[in-house]
């Protein structure tokens, strides 16, 4: 029974090595799920940033324009872009400096504007803006919506 005590100095056991990648993946599945949780509040907190600039441009706009961007007038691309038959100097944009596009929210999805709103109609007279969230549905987003 020589042969089960007689080892090569450093050498290493698979029972340590069990133990080790034990206590690894113990650790992996502690710090992965909270990662994974502070990754999904960043996306929120972004949708929310990028809601409360496109509605602050739309104040702007209301405010130069005398009414929120409509339909007809190119939606939120009228906070960037001239709409056609606008006269005189009341469009004083771009709302949004900087940008080519309107934003979009965590998840990579187009903000939902409506005016006048028809979602949230009970709750806005003016217009809604929402992000649908990151599962793209519309009943989620009552946590990520502004409007007037």
């Amino acid at each position: 029974m020589k042969f089960l005590y007689d080892r090569r100095p450093g050498a290493t056991s698979i029972i340590e090595i069990v133990l080790v990648m034990s206590v690894v993946m113990f650790l992996i599945g502690i710090i992965v799920p909270r990662v994974l949780g502070f990754m999904a509040q960043l996306k929120e907190d972004k949708t929310r940033l990028m809601m409360a600039n496109v509605n602050t441009a739309i104040a702007m706009y209301t405010n130069d324009m005398g009414h929120p961007p409509a339909p007809e007038e190119g939606g939120l691309k009228a906070l960037i872009i001239r709409p056609k038959g606008t006269t005189g100097n009341d469009w004083r944009g771009s709302y949004l400096p900087g940008e080519k596009n309107i934003p979009q929210d965590g998840w990579k999805n187009n903000f939902i504007y409506n005016a006048p709103p028809r979602k949230f109609k009970g709750i806005y007279k003016k217009y809604e803006l929402y992000s649908a969230g990151k599962d793209e549905d519309d009943d989620a987003s009552d946590r990520l919506r502004v409007g007037e």
